[in-house]
């Protein structure tokens, strides 16, 4: 088993994109985002209501310690496009949720996302040593779910260890085994 511990100040980088942990100076960028994804059709966070930085600076100063989130920007020019996390991370059973969203919508269709999230789920299998990575996603918002697929994650039905009464979402898992996948995506 890997022995490795999470560095919190860890830099990840593709060819393309530096994914960096989020720091208390992203609030007003997180907000922003998060306020923008509350109007779009798909279900992306589990609250629809509308956050200020207030509330913010307070998620993040009281986020759980099992919980990891990342900024990925463009590399050349460091604009930030969108977030990876991992939460509800289970050591003992080698299991996490994971999420990504695409804040800045300019950088959409772009392949950005699952370069993104395929370097990320890389990061949790090799470094957090994740055995699985679950993740929900809002049941209408096919692109997603057809992104997912192509990053190796199936569907699954309800497993123990795993919340799976968000309503309107599908939930779907990806093993260590599928890292093979993800290298040939990031053409390791």
């Amino acid at each position: 088993m890997n022995s490795y511990k999470y560095d919190k100040k860890k830099l990840i980088e593709t060819s393309r994109l530096l994914l960096r942990p989020i720091t208390a100076t992203d609030a007003k960028l997180l907000v922003a985002w998060k306020n923008l994804l509350t109007l779009e059709s798909h279900e992306v966070f589990s609250s629809r209501e509308k956050i200020n930085i207030k509330q913010h600076q307070t998620w993040f100063k009281n986020r759980a310690k099992n919980r990891i989130d990342y900024i990925f920007c463009e590399k050349s020019r460091g604009t930030p496009i969108g977030t990876v996390h991992f939460k509800n991370i289970n050591k003992a059973l080698g299991i996490a949720e994971a999420g990504k969203i695409i804040g800045d919508s300019s950088f959409r269709k772009m392949g950005f996302a699952k370069e993104a999230f395929a370097v990320w789920l890389k990061y949790g299998f090799e470094f957090i040593d994740l055995n699985k990575i679950y993740i929900f996603t809002d049941i209408n918002n096919v692109t997603n779910i057809n992104l997912n697929l192509k990053l190796g994650f199936k569907f699954i039905k309800r497993k123990k260890n795993i919340e799976l009464s968000k309503k309107n979402f599908v939930t779907m898992e990806i093993s260590k085994k599928a890292i093979c996948k993800l290298n040939k995506i990031l053409n390791i």
